[in-house]
């Protein structure tokens, strides 16, 4: 029987794997058919700006590339000076962000050019765009 801390060394060494593998998958896509509206340090200043309008409860949508979009409950309860996170489908890179969406907020303002729009009572923020789609 694999004693607790061998196990967990394992399982983490899985769950790397993954987030390897999964970040490779992400990058090939991007690559063949997305543009880039974004960054990691973009992103991180997106979110440090967000957070003070937004509850630490706030949810919000997030698509990642290559994936369906999910529900990140308590998104701004997130500290946002690493270059990831970790969600409830596990740990995944700013870079990975297609869009995020949340409830329009009077106080949006950025004093940095960003790729934003509005979706109903909520706002659409681009981390990549599909090229077909900018032609």
């Amino acid at each position: 029987m694999m004693g607790a801390t061998k196990r967990d060394r394992w399982m983490r060494v899985e769950q790397m794997e993954r987030f390897r593998k999964k970040e490779e998958q992400a990058n090939a896509l991007i690559l063949s058919q997305y543009v880039s509206c974004s960054s990691n340090a973009k992103w991180r200043k997106v979110f440090l700006d967000l957070a003070p309008l937004y509850g630490e409860e706030q949810s919000v949508s997030v698509k990642l590339v290559g994936d369906d979009a999910f529900e990140y409950e308590h998104f701004f309860s997130q500290f946002f000076e690493h270059d990831h996170l970790d969600g409830s489908g596990g740990c995944f890179s700013y870079k990975r962000i297609e869009w995020i969406t949340l409830p329009a907020h009077p106080d949006i303002h950025f004093d940095y050019q960003i790729d934003m729009e509005p979706v109903g009572s909520t706002i659409k923020i681009y981390g990549y765009r599909k090229a077909e789609k900018l032609s």
